[in-house]
């Protein structure tokens, strides 16, 4: 089990680095919570940017001149060589301070968003309910993804048919209504999204899923690994740095 999961953390270091150096012109960007103050933060301030540094890390981006995108446009897209810069912003489990503090500025912005929802959290506390889902519904710029029914990685399911119930969005789909085309893996390193479970989810009609290896991607890149597509954590700390990574992309 250990060898295992050394072997998996330097295969996911290697294509960090490897996705890094292509000429990347794509970002999927991943929050969390976005309390008012960083001291507010109920989890873990590695997954936590404050209302004020979201705000001003938004703007930067839109100052650099990048498009942001939806996922759909992403991956809808059959061009391989544009020119510009694209964004998608994404959210995870979802807070309720995502809600409050970011969704407001998104939608003033008019900058398009997606939410990855964990099934068992919406209606606990500190989390989405199930009335700001329906809100969100009738968003033109949200887009609802999956997140599992209880965020639990699906590496810790010996049991396929285990596997099976966490990636399907069944449940998740009447409450939206609609077909769910996105999926977000809990814990999405390579340890924790062993290649046979990406399969599965692959053949759940999914258009595509995100992992968590901290690079940008191309057109080429989302064809070939469309289901395990890179996404870099945003917190408080590399925002502004990653406002930088992003810009020099443009130069």
């Amino acid at each position: 089990m250990e060898i295992g999961k050394a072997i998996c953390a330097i295969k996911q270091r290697y294509l960090q680095c490897i996705w890094n150096h292509k000429r990347n012109n794509i970002y999927f960007l991943m929050f969390h919570e976005v309390p008012l103050y960083i001291n507010q933060t109920i989890h873990n301030k590695n997954f936590s940017i404050s209302k004020d540094r979201f705000f001003k890390t938004i703007i930067k981006l839109k100052e650099t001149g990048v498009e942001f995108s939806s996922l759909n446009a992403l991956f809808l897209n059959e061009e391989t060589n544009v020119p510009f810069v694209r964004v998608a912003i994404t959210f995870d489990d979802v807070y309720k301070s995502v809600i409050d503090n970011a969704v407001p500025i998104l939608n003033e912005l008019n900058i398009p968003f997606a939410f990855f929802i964990t099934n068992e959290l919406i209606d606990k506390k500190n989390y989405i309910s199930s009335k700001d889902i329906q809100e969100l519904v009738e968003n033109p710029i949200c887009e609802l993804g999956f997140h599992s029914n209880n965020h639990v990685g699906l590496r810790d399911y010996k049991d396929k048919n285990e596997v099976v119930k966490q990636i399907e969005a069944l449940n998740f789909e009447k409450i939206i209504k609609r077909k769910c085309e996105f999926y977000a893996y809990p814990y999405g390193s390579v340890y924790m999204c062993p290649k046979d479970y990406r399969n599965i989810v692959s053949e759940k009609g999914y258009i595509a899923a995100f992992g968590t290896v901290d690079s940008g991607t191309n057109n080429i890149m989302l064809k070939k690994n469309r289901f395990y597509v890179p996404r870099i954590n945003v917190n408080e700390e590399n925002a502004d740095g990653l406002v930088y990574r992003i810009s020099e992309k443009r130069e």
